[in-house]
């Protein structure tokens, strides 16, 4: 599924659409506040932090790379789910460290500098 979702995002692509930048982005799907404890799909929600919200959470992290698109939104190249507890940076690194030639943009959990020297494109 995940190399038909990429080969569709890169051929339906605008032709605008930057493949050397790129936007990290992260968001928690809840399905219980932290207070509570989680009843709604088990096997695959944990508890986990959003800093940006500050609350603690039961569910789960959408993650998505999307190429850069001038004025617009950024076009979609990949969606990761995750469990609630999963660092960003640490998906990240598994997922998309490994794209050449490429500058991500994103929260400064992204912000590591013995990272940062083999991403400037």
């Amino acid at each position: 599924m995940n190399n038909f979702m990429g080969m569709l995002s890169n051929e339906f692509a605008p032709t605008e659409c930057s493949t050397k930048f790129s936007v990290l982005v992260s968001m928690p799907i809840v399905t219980c506040p932290g207070k509570r404890s989680g009843k709604v799909a088990p096997e695959i929600t944990d508890k986990g932090y959003c800093s940006t919200k500050s609350m603690y959470y039961y569910g789960m992290k959408l993650h998505a790379l999307g190429f850069c698109n001038p004025n617009k939104l950024p076009h979609p190249e990949q969606i990761i789910f995750s469990a609630a507890s999963e660092n960003d940076f640490a998906l990240f690194k598994a997922a998309w460290s490994e794209k050449e030639n490429r500058t991500f943009f994103g929260d400064k959990i992204y912000n590591y500098t013995s990272f940062s020297y083999r991403y400037e494109g």
